[in-house]
């Protein structure tokens, strides 16, 4: 039986909680990634960042304005503001039949794997 560590990736890029929406927008774009996971000053998992959350701040914040105001609002919005805080968990030895079942029944949103005190997608 196939377990969740066997399919999950390591190194995952995750922001602060105090984190500006301009370095997540930068890491989104420059890793190619849709979802950062949020650690609080502890390193634990507090909320998670998409890239929905970061188009809907700017767009209700800067909706009329230019690059130049949306780049601003960006940098004055901590992710916390703005993340979801509600994340939905697995650990590294369940079962991926019983993972992808958990997902059927939830918006679709990313998975995060607990391990001790690291994070992985």
């Amino acid at each position: 039986m196939q377990v969740v560590k066997e399919l999950m990736s390591g190194n995952v890029t995750t922001l602060g909680r105090n984190d500006r929406l301009s370095l997540a927008e930068d890491l989104m774009h420059a890793s190619r990634i849709r979802h950062l996971p949020v650690l609080n000053e502890g390193g634990q998992l507090v909320g998670i960042l998409s890239q929905r959350d970061l188009f809907h701040s700017a767009l209700v914040r800067a909706l009329g304005f230019g690059t130049t105001a949306k780049d601003k609002m960006l940098q004055s919005i901590a992710v916390k503001n703005v993340m979801t805080d509600h994340v939905h968990t697995t650990t590294p030895d369940t079962p991926v039949t019983d993972a992808a079942r958990v997902m059927l029944t939830r918006p679709l949103r990313p998975f995060h794997l607990l391990r001790e005190s690291e994070v992985h997608m």
